[in-house]
């Protein structure tokens, strides 16, 4: 088993995942999600998916490059591990990916960069096991609230 970030996924392995994937699904029920959390949260949602997830505005692959090196310089691993699956099923490949966190550590030092890359390696494996089992397992919505489930189980 390689930790190599531009190897642990195959091309195969990552279409399976975008073949499952849907940027309106995604949106929806990460929206539910934060819904749940907070209700009056939902205004701002309602503005955010409406204004800054717009594909007309940003495209999914340049607003998820942009998050991933946001959520890199914060200690936020459950966000950071949803837009880099978001990122990788927008459209990034793993060695973009792995190029916005080397930037990011050039910026913000050794410790963010080894932090964002490690949760990288941990998110495609993560992946990899989904993406071979295939059916819904790769489905965005249970998908997204698995890789969420990592972070907070219940």
């Amino acid at each position: 088993m390689t930790n190599v970030v531009t190897e642990i996924l195959t091309p195969a392995e990552i279409e399976v995942l975008r073949g499952g994937f849907s940027d309106s699904r995604m949106l929806s029920t990460l929206t539910q999600v934060l819904r749940e959390t907070y209700a009056p949260m939902g205004g701002f949602l309602d503005w955010t998916q409406s204004s800054l997830y717009n594909p007309d505005v940003l495209s999914p692959r340049d607003r998820e490059r942009t998050l991933i090196a946001l959520l890199c310089s914060q200690p936020m691993d459950t966000a950071l591990s949803v837009h880099l699956y978001w990122g990788l099923v927008a459209g990034l490949s793993p060695g973009e990916i792995a190029q916005t966190l080397m930037l990011c550590g050039t910026y913000l030092g050794v410790p963010a960069y080894s932090r964002g890359v490690t949760l990288f390696q941990q998110v495609l494996h993560f992946l990899k096991t989904r993406a071979r089992e295939g059916g819904d397992a790769v489905a965005c919505v249970p998908l997204t609230r698995a890789l969420l489930a990592r972070h907070h189980p219940a």
